[in-house]
């Protein structure tokens, strides 16, 4: 079937997306609440997916490869759609020092740069938590880790970042 996308013939084309369609829909709909904007996320991952899969050297990487291309799709099309302000409102409770930045410099920040530095899994749990706004109950069904695990995961991401920031920002 990858070997058809290849040579861009069309039936295997929607074989590939329909056999994926589902992990795809619960993958975005995880972080995006709009059914029309899930939709549109997936569909501009296939295009890329599809546009790009003559690079793919290995099938048996086909669905790792693919996934990172949906993740950073969807990741894109969050902080397209939300402002830096709201990412960090949905930070929480953020230990910070007694002198902080101005608002213009948080508005400032590049949030995916620094989303990136993160370990996956703890960057992860962490997008499910402050961005998308799940419960710790939720995350540790979803990624099959404990709830005292999820709450790890979630300070450890808001520790690193305060690192980073604090680090660029001295």
């Amino acid at each position: 079937m990858i070997a058809g996308c290849k040579q861009n013939n069309r039936t295997c084309q929607e074989l590939l997306y329909k056999y994926f369609f589902k992990e795809c829909y619960d993958y975005c709909s995880w972080r995006i609440k709009n059914d029309d904007e899930t939709m549109s996320v997936i569909n501009d991952a296939w295009l890329k997916i599809f546009k790009s899969i003559h690079q793919l050297e290995s099938i048996e990487k086909f669905k790792s490869w693919a996934f990172t291309i949906l993740k950073n799709t969807s990741l894109d099309h969050i902080r397209k759609n939300m402002p830096d302000w709201e990412i960090l409102e949905n930070l929480g409770d953020v230990s910070v020092p007694k002198q902080l930045p101005s608002d213009q410099v948080f508005l400032n920040i590049d949030m995916e740069r620094m989303l990136k530095k993160l370990p996956e899994t703890t960057r992860d749990v962490f997008v499910h938590f402050a961005l998308d706004g799940y419960a710790h109950e939720e995350i540790a069904r979803k990624f099959n880790i404990t709830e005292s695990t999820s709450r790890w995961h979630v300070a450890n991401a808001r520790k690193i970042l305060q690192k980073i920031y604090w680090k660029e920002n001295e």
